[in-house]
């Protein structure tokens, strides 16, 4: 990462530095080679993204191939979906990896046909050393992609913030398929398991 540069910012301002990094250091090859690789899975037409300059960058270049032709666009061109997939991304391939990166909502603004990679990618990223991933949602579609030992339930109670896993009688539903993830957003509110939950 270049001097100066902490990691990706929250409102993601820096992204030309963070993309220019990832292309200036031969190291990050392969990791812009998953990055397009993972845009593909979105959107099979994108064949490379690149920055306009290496030196000076102004924008980040998307080019779409159909047939023989390379069509190239800018990221401001993108749909607003594409560019908070690609945000994503960022934050989640940065170098140096963060230790823990936090994401509110991200289902807001994904195509609904992309929370499954979305989720994947979310779920990969502790493995592979790219930090541990905690996630607010309030998408049944997205939650449906998680287990139950990975959601926790956040609760207030008489002013207190309470966060624990679901309880036992839901967990054991979801076990047995009889629940899915997903409508413990609807169909049966999730609950915190024990009275005293602590942060698990």
């Amino acid at each position: 990462m270049p001097e100066g540069i902490s990691g990706f910012r929250d409102d993601g301002a820096n992204y030309l530095q963070i993309l220019k990094g990832m292309v200036t250091n031969l190291q990050d090859l392969n990791t812009r080679r998953t990055i397009i690789s993972i845009l593909q899975r979105l959107n099979p037409s994108v064949s490379a993204l690149e920055l306009d300059s290496i030196r000076d960058p102004k924008d980040a270049i998307v080019s779409h191939k159909f047939g023989e032709q390379v069509f190239p666009l800018t990221l401001a061109q993108e749909s607003d979906g594409f560019r908070r997939f690609y945000a994503y991304l960022l934050a989640l391939y940065q170098s140096s990896a963060k230790q823990t990166l936090l994401f509110e909502e991200p289902e807001n603004g994904i195509y609904p046909g992309a929370l499954a990679l979305l989720a994947n990618e979310f779920k990969a990223a502790p493995a592979a050393g790219r930090g541990q991933i905690i996630l607010t949602t309030h998408s049944p579609g997205l939650l449906d992609h998680f287990s139950e030992e990975e959601i926790r339930v956040v609760d207030l109670d008489e002013g207190q913030t309470r966060i624990g896993r679901i309880s036992r009688e839901q967990q054991e539903a979801l076990k047995e398929q009889l629940l899915e993830p997903g409508e413990l957003l609807t169909v049966d509110p999730a609950r915190i398991a024990e009275a005293k939950a602590a942060f698990q």
